[in-house]
């Protein structure tokens, strides 16, 4: 159940990416005004000039995101997914290992040697029980 999720994550993250790679002059090509761009974006690159900054720049307006700044984005988007994948693959052998402890734990409350001890081998109980039973009949 776990990996089912994990792969239609994955599935919509490659879906994502494709929209970015598809739309990606696209979203360079919107501009914005230029005081909301300084506040807003953060870092302001002049050495990139592509042709949508150019276009944007006679309009006296930045563009919202470049091709680069998409690029960047699509970098975050897959590290953010390596991490994602790696902290679940990590949570289910953590549980995996855990379960074995358990498993373990349920074969030796099996064995005659620990009911005998906890007194559950006669039906009685644990010793205490039986200690106070005893003290109720006397």
């Amino acid at each position: 159940m776990n990996l089912t999720f994990l792969h239609l994550e994955l599935m919509l993250l490659g879906f994502i990416s494709l929209l970015l790679t598809v739309s990606e002059k696209r979203i360079a090509n919107i501009c914005i005004a230029k005081n909301v761009g300084e506040a807003f974006l953060p870092c302001n690159d002049p050495l990139n000039d592509s042709e949508e900054e150019a276009k944007c720049q006679e309009q006296g307006k930045v563009s919202l995101l470049s091709r680069q700044g998409v690029r960047e984005l699509q970098y975050l988007m897959f590290t953010l997914a390596f991490f994602h994948c790696l902290s679940c693959v990590l949570t289910f052998s953590l549980g995996m290992a855990k379960m074995r402890r358990w498993k373990s734990w349920e074969a030796e409350t099996t064995t005659l040697e620990y009911l005998f001890s906890n007194g559950k081998l006669l039906g009685l109980g644990t010793v205490e029980k039986v200690g106070q039973d005893f003290e109720l009949l006397g």
